[in-house]
């Protein structure tokens, strides 16, 4: 039983199996097309036909759980073997269906927990005109509440994307492989108090022309209107980029949802609801060792490693 890893050149060789319609889009995207750091594992370098997707925050399955190469894959997975160095930073599996969801359910057990997430996109038509951003008609603190008058909203750079992650725990950072990550390929809007940040919207992911937004808002800023005004002002970005915003949360966060609809934002018409299956313990503890081993350098330059199950 062997399992490829692809180098992220050969990623394109895996592209047709994420086709199609499928919760997260935007971060599968921005792995496949090398906009965010990425590991791909597939069941055969030429004409894969199951592939798992690695990236900060998900981990993304896809192709046939049932064939060959699907059960080989799903061997790998379960067994969550610790020489990957991939499985221990493991925050959750978005499956692509139901036979997906069925197999790394029965897989794993009760290894694995269902957290139930919605999924919003913004209409063509949703919230305000770009054009009115690019030529600077809009101030970005329309709507703030009289107590945040003294609030700047400025475009999010990686220095204020750094101090967004320090101030307000968010994950930017880790999200995009390093600030410079961000940088080149992300963008959002920062809502600075006295210099400080008290509200952001950034970019989680940008691919496959759909760029996933993260808010947030400090506790002691909330109900001020300034989720709402970095929103707005994080969406006439995205159009402004030609990219669809999207938006993603856990069901039971009633405030997320909210202020997705607030915002312009409708269920999306393919996957409005999906599940999220996450380790129920630390994922640490649930590693295997000594049951997978990465063989034999591989000639083809395509491939990063091989990994064979030995035991």
């Amino acid at each position: 039983m062997e399992i490829v890893e692809l180098t992220p050149s050969a990623f394109a060789r895996a592209r047709c199996l994420f086709a199609g319609g499928r919760p997260d889009l935007a971060q599968i995207g921005a792995g496949l097309e090398g906009r965010t750091p990425g590991r791909l594992f597939v069941d055969a370098a030429r004409d894969p036909t199951a592939a798992l997707l690695c990236r900060s925050y998900g981990y993304y399955p896809a192709g046939d759980p049932g064939g060959p190469g699907g059960r080989a894959l799903r061997r790998f997975m379960a067994d969550m073997p610790a020489e990957a160095s991939v499985f221990g930073s493991l925050y959750a599996y978005v499956p692509p269906s139901d036979p997906w969801r069925r197999a790394l359910l029965d897989d794993h057990g009760d290894a694995l927990e269902v957290v139930e997430r919605r999924a919003f996109v913004l209409p063509a038509d949703g919230e305000m005109a770009a054009e009115a951003v690019a030529a600077g008609q809009w101030s970005g603190t329309d709507g703030c509440d009289a107590r945040a008058n003294d609030v700047t909203i400025v475009d999010l750079d990686p220095t204020l994307a750094e101090r967004v992650d320090a101030t307000l725990a968010e994950l930017i950072g880790y999200f995009w492989g390093g600030y410079d990550g961000f940088g080149a390929g992300g963008f959002g809007t920062v809502a600075l108090l006295h210099e400080e940040p008290v509200a952001a919207a950034y970019a989680i992911a940008v691919g496959r022309g759909d760029a996933n937004v993260g808010v947030v808002t400090a506790d002691d800023f909330r109900r001020r209107g300034l989720a709402t005004a970095v929103g707005r002002r994080f969406v006439a970005q995205a159009r402004v980029r030609g990219l669809r915003p999207t938006w993603g949360c856990d069901a039971d966060n009633a405030a997320s949802r909210a202020l997705a609809r607030r915002l312009g934002f409708q269920p999306d018409p393919t996957f409005a609801r999906y599940d999220q299956l996450s380790p129920a313990d630390d994922g640490e503890r649930l590693l295997s060792r000594g049951l997978w081993a990465s063989v034999s350098p591989p000639t083809d330059q395509d491939i990063l490693r091989r990994w064979v199950r030995v035991a």
